[in-house]
């Protein structure tokens, strides 16, 4: 899919500062999620890059990402709010 590939492509780092916002200002990574999945020439709504991202975290995809130091599938703070969506994979 085009949008995993863009949006595992644009570095470590910058994927780490996503999550870091994801979990601080939601609606403003969801915008910042669209600007990168438009530079892709990708045009997306609110909702459908929610799901992308939801399904991305359901497959383990930003389990290893840094989030505040410490790599998502860690986070006492992601795990408390989305206990839900934490991959399945055996870490």
């Amino acid at each position: 899919m085009k949008f995993r590939q863009l949006l595992l492509n644009i570095g470590q780092e910058e994927l780490g500062s996503l999550c870091e916002k994801f979990l601080y200002d939601h609606e403003g990574a969801i915008q910042s999620t669209g600007n990168i999945a438009s530079v892709g020439n990708l045009k997306l709504n609110s909702q459908e890059i929610k799901d992308f991202i939801t399904e991305m975290h359901e497959k383990g995809d930003f389990d290893d990402v840094n989030c505040f130091s410490t790599p998502l599938y860690e986070n006492e703070l992601y795990k408390k709010f989305h206990p839900d969506k934490l991959s399945t994979a055996s870490k």
